[in-house]
């Protein structure tokens, strides 16, 4: 596969995440992939708890954007692709905290920058 179709993939990934379309998503990620998220102990083991993980951030941040038509930055060698994009929204609802317990909804926005190693 070439760079800039691992770049593509990774856009397509994304565009999937925007649109909540899970069928889509549920399918690039490999069956044996493993996700960490900041602040979290463990990855994410799996795509299925992958895709559980996030149907519950969209809970907490339904309104949330990725701006990835182009990436800040978009790096691919071989079969591996680092992306960086600008990550936006707000939060209207609880989100599971590291040591497990909820955090009650802030209903302030964020902006970050949100990278991906695949």
């Amino acid at each position: 596969m070439n760079e800039l179709s691992n770049i593509e993939l990774m856009r397509a990934l994304d565009d999937a995440w925007i649109a909540q379309d899970w069928e889509t998503f549920e399918k690039r990620p490999t069956a044996n992939t493993a996700v960490f998220w900041p602040g979290q102990p463990e990855p994410a083991h799996g795509r299925a708890n992958h895709g559980a993980e996030f149907i519950e951030f969209f809970k907490a941040f339904p309104e949330n954007h990725l701006i990835n038509h182009p990436f800040g930055v978009e790096i691919s060698q071989d079969e591996w692709t680092c992306s960086v994009a600008d990550f936006a929204g707000t939060m209207p609802g609880p989100v599971k905290g590291p040591d497990g317990k909820q955090i009650a909804p802030t209903n302030k926005k964020f902006h970050i920058e949100f990278c991906t190693f695949a």
